[in-house]
């Protein structure tokens, strides 16, 4: 925003990303290799298989309504980070000011450790598998896609002239339902 004052626009980058757990599990359940042909149909042949993926937020921009001939950034006049954030209230509102005409703010570009909702997502899936013939089976799949139905919460607000400056009023754009899927399918 200051061409004379480029040490004010260090920040945090926007595709920050500091912490992002990605772990995925499968297991063929080792039970009912062996025995009467209907019990390894019945119970063997099942595996199981997760996804979990848990991540922080994204940064947060803040900005005010533009001054005359002056900056499209706020005063930070305290912390803008809340200890037990919710979605009527994410940022601290009382931590930045209104910029004077002439005069740019203090702000950063992006907030250094306020950020949004994180993503915690869980997948799971069990199959079951059928031999058919010898080079075909048949496999039975229960997919279960947001598992605990967590939802994320989208951005805050973040224009401070704003009436819903800091509150949060969607859910992230990554973000579904559960979602359920049964399906059938045939590998020849």
């Amino acid at each position: 925003q200051n061409w004379d004052n480029l040490r004010a626009e260090r920040a945090v980058s926007t595709s920050d990303l500091p912490q992002r757990l990605v772990m995925t599990v499968s297991y063929e359940l080792p039970f009912a290799r062996s025995g009467h042909p209907v019990y390894r149909a019945a119970l063997g042949g099942w595996q199981v298989n997760t996804l979990v993926t848990i991540q922080s937020g994204n940064v947060i921009t803040v900005s005010a309504p533009a001054p005359a001939f002056g900056g499209s950034r706020p005063n930070e006049v305290g912390d803008p980070t809340l200890p037990n954030p919710n979605i009527d209230r994410w940022l601290n509102r009382d931590a930045f000011a209104i910029v004077a005409p002439f005069t740019l703010g203090n702000g950063p570009r992006n907030l250094p450790r306020t950020r949004t909702d994180g993503l915690q997502n869980i997948d799971f899936s069990l199959f079951k598998n059928f031999a058919v013939r010898e080079r075909c089976r048949l496999q039975l799949r229960g997919e279960f896609f947001n598992l605990t139905n967590t939802p994320t919460f989208g951005n805050p607000g973040t224009n401070i002239g704003a009436g819903n400056f800091g509150v949060v009023r969607s859910l992230a754009t990554n973000t579904r339902a559960r979602d359920i899927l049964l399906a059938l399918y045939l590998y020849f």
